[in-house]
């Protein structure tokens, strides 16, 4: 499996991992996706945030049909590197089930180099 970044018609930017052929395939099966955000932390620092796609869902494989995507493109390093991260640390069970309900990791700080 590899990951994909996928932007679609309602303007979500999803990553998850598939092994579709997004350049032939007419659907893409993306599974552990999850919408990227970015935004401002409390702070003023800049950065990302994962939240699961369709978070009341007990799927983990959703299939995208290919003329609903405006975009693909393999993610970057630090994208990967966030996005397994989130995976290593997110809750095995139901996430709505203890009071951390919102569940996504903090915002991720960028620096220029």
């Amino acid at each position: 499996m590899k990951h994909l970044c996928i932007k679609i018609i309602t303007g979500e930017e999803i990553v998850g991992m598939t092994e579709s052929d997004p350049q032939t395939d007419e659907y893409i099966n993306l599974e552990d996706p999850v919408k990227v955000s970015q935004g401002y932390d409390p702070e003023g620092n800049f950065g990302l945030r994962f939240s699961h796609f369709m978070p009341f869902s007990e799927e983990r494989l959703f299939t995208f049909k290919r003329k609903d995507i405006i975009l693909y493109c393999k993610p970057t390093k630090g994208l990967i590197k966030y996005y397994d991260e989130y995976f290593k640390n997110s809750h095995e069970e139901d996430p709505f089930e203890d009071e951390e309900w919102m569940h996504s990791i903090p915002m991720t700080s960028f620096s220029k180099h």
